[in-house]
């Protein structure tokens, strides 16, 4: 059965891992479990972004805006 493991690290509000196993419910399943924990970190990601933003620091893309 497979796994979905997830790192998250660097300036993500908290940094960890979490693993995702398709040996209780299905690989669907595990799959649903790790979106919903990747949609889970959303709000924070968002915070962090705009103070990067009102520190004027950007990312290569702008923010997924490219030129």
């Amino acid at each position: 059965m497979g796994m979905i493991r997830i790192t998250v690290g660097g300036s993500f509000n908290n940094p960890n891992t979490m693993e995702f196993s398709a040996m209780k419910a299905g690989h669907a399943a595990a799959l649903g479990e790790a979106i919903k924990y990747l949609a889970s970190l959303l709000p924070d990601a968002i915070h962090n972004d705009h103070l990067c933003q009102f520190d004027n620091e950007y990312p290569e893309d702008k923010f997924g805006i490219k030129k």
